[in-house]
């Protein structure tokens, strides 16, 4: 079963060591991305920005 989570990234570090390791795609500005490295670089410009981001374990 899919869980898809959308919303603002709010604290960096949490997200990037407890919930990108689990995540199978990560949705930002109509881009869905699947490897870590894509997951990563768009997850950073979705927290930086202060925007919302969809991803799904």
């Amino acid at each position: 079963m899919e869980i898809k989570i959308k919303g603002k990234i709010k604290d960096w570090d949490n997200f990037y060591r407890n919930i990108i390791p689990q995540l199978k795609t990560l949705t930002f500005r109509n881009k869905t991305v699947t490897t870590i490295d894509e997951i990563e670089n768009e997850a950073i410009d979705a927290y930086s920005l202060g925007e919302e981001v969809e991803y799904s374990y």
